[in-house]
């Protein structure tokens, strides 16, 4: 997506269409400045830079991973609620912790407790009966 601010004296800008009866139709208004075009110039500012990440969860939220039980002797689902995040960006991978072990997003640790349940099938199916 391209840009919708631009900075003009120093200051941030975004177009809109506004309505002219003068003119019979619609016309682009350049609007300077505001915390609306300051908060999205930085927000695009970041994102260019590649300091801009975008996380599928927020932290509080519930999130599922894998257990190893030592009664039953097999792994279980457990669910947990999401306390801290790390983000690393040489390969993007994203670990999330709840308060007591970090386990990567996607791999071990699951945003839907269905997403967990199929990657503990497929885990079992590569380590044999477990």
């Amino acid at each position: 997506m391209s840009r919708m601010t631009f900075y003009k004296d120093g200051y941030p800008c975004y177009r809109t269409k506004t309505y002219s009866e003068v003119h019979g139709g619609y016309v682009d208004t350049v609007v300077s400045g505001g915390d609306v075009a300051s908060k999205l110039a930085a927000y695009e500012d970041s994102e260019e830079q590649g300091r801009l990440v975008v996380l599928p969860y927020k932290v509080g939220d519930t999130v599922y991973s894998h257990l190893w039980d030592v009664k039953s002797e097999k792994y279980l689902v457990c669910i947990g609620e999401i306390k801290n995040v790390r983000y690393d960006s040489v390969d993007g991978s994203v670990t999330v912790s709840d308060g007591e072990y970090y386990r990567y997003l996607g791999r071990r640790c699951f945003l839907t407790r269905a997403e967990a349940e199929a990657a503990l099938r497929e885990r079992q199916g590569a380590d044999g009966s477990r």
